[in-house]
């Protein structure tokens, strides 16, 4: 396993990078990100026969060239100068009697209230770095090393994490409800990686690395049981789905190669892999956060209402604030200021008292940060996107590709389905894990492609 890691040194140290804002501090993530991006440029991946001069050159003038890295840089601008730019709070007007909330130094900016944290530029700076080195730095081996040590490590933070809620820990506690009033859940993040696991999986067949199995069975295992403890319902059915969809590639793909039964041997790991998932899973959960879990199939007819009339009147809340604020929102973090400034009686007879956003992404993107900071994310998730689908069509006519370069396009719809029903999306460590999964994919299709 050492010497796995000192040959793709490149590839793990990105791939901790991916997952380090989930349980690093922002400093740690920021010298990560330094250090990963002096990597890239220093010791990139070479194309057979090419010195390692030609390689930094290679790699220099394809980031430069890229149109992806530069609006990456204006959507790091955009979030420091939200950061640097706060001050927005509720505050009470005593001459008129009413309450206001108060204006940032720079009104005609991206703002942001006290409570917007520096982590959310760290991570911005490591998706860059990641996904660069994703997309220019990294050859076809390295890649799957790449894969592997992310499944790996994205499994080893779930299985701490699950640990500590085993142990009581308040705060995994916490997010394991996957409460409503805050409607932000990290289970996405491994809905994710579970993703990549099991296209990692195939890929162990398809190389013949089986030294690596352990570690991709253990991010497997990690990542599904991160999915559906750390994540409500639905989310874990969107990902469900997509996971299905991936395997059933997976399993057309694995007849393709040569070996006996290498399908029916990928079934079987990734059945074993499940059912260790399944059990982590029902030792974990104590009997109360079980049924909360299942409450929802439970008890469709009482619960459905309740979260339609919560919808309906987060929503009405969240229209009125875009309108209000149509370019540029009220600021990142505002929302529970917005909730507090613009329910009516009816609605704060609905909203719980600690409701800090509503129960969808698009709409809180809108209010927070009104058609420019939308914009801002459909030209991130959209460049992605064109590339993946120029290189998928680029490489049609070619030999089919490998389950990995389906993984990108199954993540980013499973995610823009949750939106509509949570925030997830808009973590930051969501936004570094999707946006490398759609780099990692959209370089994996066949030789076609280039």
């Amino acid at each position: 396993m050492q010497k796995f890691i000192a040959k793709y040194v490149l590839a793990a140290h990105l791939a901790v990078l991916a997952v380090a804002p989930l349980c690093l501090l922002p400093s740690w993530v920021a010298w990560l990100s330094l250090l990963g991006a002096i990597w890239l440029l220093m010791e990139p991946s070479r194309i057979k026969g090419e010195s390692l001069r030609s390689a930094r050159s290679r790699v220099v003038s394809a980031i430069v060239r890229d149109p992806f890295f530069w609006f990456s840089a204006v959507f790091l601008s955009y979030y420091v100068i939200a950061y640097f730019n706060t001050g927005v709070t509720l505050s009470y007007d005593a001459q008129e009697a009413k309450w206001f909330m108060s204006q940032p130094p720079m009104p005609l900016m991206p703002s942001s209230t006290d409570g917007f944290k520096p982590s959310a530029i760290t991570s911005v700076l490591a998706m860059i770095v990641v996904t660069q080195g994703c997309r220019h730095a990294l050859g076809k081996q390295a890649r799957f090393g790449f894969a592997v040590v992310f499944s790996f490590v994205s499994g080893l933070i779930s299985l701490i994490m699950i640990s500590a809620l085993i142990l009581g820990n308040v705060a995994y506690l916490d997010l394991a409800k996957c409460s409503f009033e805050n409607p932000q859940f990290i289970g996405i993040v491994f809905g994710i990686s579970s993703l990549v696991s099991v296209s990692a999986l195939a890929s162990v067949f398809e190389f013949r690395i089986f030294r690596v199995l352990v570690m991709v069975l253990f991010g497997i295992v990690g990542s599904l049981a991160g999915l559906f403890i750390f994540a409500p319902a639905h989310i874990a059915a969107f990902f469900a789905i997509a996971l299905i969809m991936l395997f059933l590639y997976a399993i057309f793909y694995a007849f393709k190669l040569p070996g006996a039964l290498i399908e029916f041997k990928y079934a079987v790991v990734l059945f074993i892999s499940i059912s260790i998932a399944v059990i982590v899973v029902v030792f974990s959960l104590s009997d109360e956060i079980m049924e909360m879990k299942t409450l929802p199939f439970q008890s469709v007819k009482t619960i459905l209402p309740q979260l339609s009339e919560l919808r309906e009147a987060l929503s009405t809340i969240a229209f009125s604030v875009w309108r209000d604020n149509l370019w540029l929102g009220t600021g990142f973090e505002t929302f529970p200021l917005d909730i507090k400034f613009n329910a009516t009686d009816g609605a704060f007879a609905v909203i719980p008292e600690s409701q800090t956003k509503p129960l969808s992404g698009y709409l809180l993107l809108l209010a927070e940060n009104g058609i420019v900071g939308s914009v801002m994310y459909a030209c991130l998730y959209g460049f992605l996107l064109f590339t993946y689908i120029r290189r998928f069509c680029m490489s049609f006519k070619a030999s089919i590709s490998s389950p990995i370069s389906l993984t990108g396009f199954l993540a980013l719809s499973a995610v823009a389905a949750a939106a509509a029903f949570d925030c997830s999306f808009l973590l930051p460590e969501a936004t570094v894990v999707l946006c490398m999964t759609m780099s990692l994919s959209s370089v994996s299709f066949s030789k076609g492609a280039k």
